[in-house]
């Protein structure tokens, strides 16, 4: 038996043939598989970018809110402020007016009553002269003067001052026990009585002058503000 080589080569070609066959049948398998771990790639990737945008979008929305609330309170406090300063500074503008009316109103007031109380402490001293002119002759007078020495008896009279207003004769008669001389510096009824250690002043114009001070005081007292 002849053996054929060329038989030989024949199934090594054939063999050869089928293990290319097998490799590219593994090749299209992995390539298969290839296709699909990109596809899957693809796919995560895609639900990956949506969940990137979604979450990327809330951030935005989330840091627009806070950004519009921080200025949204901001202003408000803008406006407050401006607010609380121009309601303070009207509020001090009329506390203001008030108190330079109330000083005004004041001022007149005290210099109406000023000429109220000088009206009314004149006329009563007018009227207070007038009936101690007219009402009180030497003869009172003398009489008073004597009530004056009945009661400090005990003391002893050196002079008694009369007004040159008065009648120095007629009111001599009245009072013969003692002498009586004429003071320029008194006037109407005023007299003085000195005793060896001291005097008695009778000033009617100092008693209306203090009768008038006291009346201005009263009247002031009652119209104090």
């Amino acid at each position: 038996m002849k053996l054929n080589l060329t038989d030989f080569t024949q199934l090594k070609n054939i063999s050869e043939n089928l293990e290319e066959k097998e490799n590219g049948n593994n090749l299209e398998k992995e390539i298969e598989a290839l296709k699909n771990q990109i596809n899957q790639l693809l796919k995560q990737i895609e639900v990956e970018k949506k969940n990137a945008y979604k979450k990327g979008f809330e951030d935005a929305i989330k840091s627009l809110k806070e950004k519009y609330k921080n200025a949204l309170e901001q202003k408000i406090k803008e406006i407050e402020a401006s607010f609380n300063d121009k309601y303070n500074a009207e509020i001090k503008q009329a506390e203001d007016t008030i108190e330079k009316i109330q000083n005004a109103l004041k001022q007149h007031y005290q210099i109406y009553l000023a000429k109220i109380s000088e009206i009314i402490s004149d006329s009563i001293a007018e009227i207070l002269e007038f009936l101690y002119i007219h009402e009180k002759d030497p003869k009172e007078v003398a009489e008073k003067i004597n009530e004056i020495l009945e009661e400090l008896r005990e003391f002893k009279v050196l002079k008694i001052k009369i007004s040159k207003d008065q009648n120095l004769e007629l009111l001599q008669k009245f009072l013969s026990s003692v002498s009586l001389e004429i003071d320029e510096n008194l006037k109407g009824n005023d007299f003085i009585i000195e005793f060896d250690n001291g005097k008695i002043e009778n000033k009617f114009r100092e008693k209306i002058e203090i009768v008038k001070d006291e009346i201005k005081r009263e009247i002031k007292k009652l119209s104090e503000i």
